[in-house]
């Protein structure tokens, strides 16, 4: 494992406390994770996986209701597409869409959102190179995580190839923010709520912002980044989670998941 990946790996698992990564490098079958015990919400449901060293899939075409849209976004020839970074002022940066709760590939053009169905996001960006023992899916450059009803309840996109060939640069904010973009660059779009190690009041070795979206008639609202002054159903609180790397000070982790 190189020192990028265990950084991450440490980061994810100590500051997301979601264990997504508690196996980084690791295959399901190298450790026999996938057994009687921990398979239960979906065995015999889409366990299949790529095979070593496949090709990673790219959607050749992409029904209408999951393509990226919006004034940033322009396709290329390629069938792909690009994203500009969305700069904003003000509470602009604190305005957003549905669609702002999940990842563009860029390669396809699609939009892999929270509450997606396992069914509508493989069709986009294939099967799982591996499933690890807590059945997160591990893709070509994201992670998913689905809940009993397969449907996407936690996106992760890490520096790092999780697997040889992978490219999870491929995938970026509907506001453009990627993989390596630097802390002014991400509070441009976002906004300036974010934590630095040397602000003190909290035990943090690295730069991470986290936000907040709770349920607002159909879709969601943003909540703000301190999860004690939420009110309401806590439970289908949205958390966006930004962690930049201590050594290049760029981003390394992008997160989404359903719930704190």
């Amino acid at each position: 494992m190189t020192k990028t990946k265990k950084l991450i790996c440490i980061g994810l698992s100590a500051l997301l406390a979601a264990g997504i990564f508690s196996g980084c490098g690791k295959k399901a079958s190298d450790s026999g994770d996938l057994t009687e015990n921990n398979t239960s919400q979906s065995e015999g449901e889409h366990r299949d996986t790529l095979e070593p060293g496949a090709t990673p899939y790219v959607a050749q075409s992409v029904p209408h209701q999951f393509e990226a849209e919006g004034d940033n976004v322009t396709k290329r020839g390629d069938g792909g597409v690009d994203v500009a970074v969305d700069a904003r002022d003000g509470d602009d940066r604190y305005e957003f869409d549905d669609e702002d709760l999940g990842f563009v590939d860029t390669m396809s053009g699609a939009v892999i959102t929270i509450g997606m169905s396992i069914d509508d996001v493989e069709s986009l960006i294939g099967e799982p190179r591996y499933i690890d023992g807590q059945d997160n899916r591990f893709y070509s450059g994201i992670a998913v995580k689905y809940d009993g009803d397969m449907n996407v309840s936690r996106l992760v996109v890490a520096s790092g190839n999780m697997e040889q060939g992978d490219s999870p640069e491929r995938f970026v904010t509907p506001r453009g923010i990627k993989l390596g973009a630097s802390v002014e660059e991400f509070a441009s779009v976002y906004g300036d709520q974010y934590n630095n190690p040397e602000e003190g009041g909290e035990d943090i070795s690295v730069t991470r912002a986290v936000r907040y979206y709770t349920q607002s008639g159909d879709g969601f609202a943003y909540a703000g980044n301190d999860f004690n002054t939420l009110t309401g159903d806590k439970s289908s609180v949205i958390t966006q989670s930004f962690i930049f790397s201590p050594e290049t000070g760029g981003l390394s982790v992008i997160s989404l998941q359903k719930g704190a």
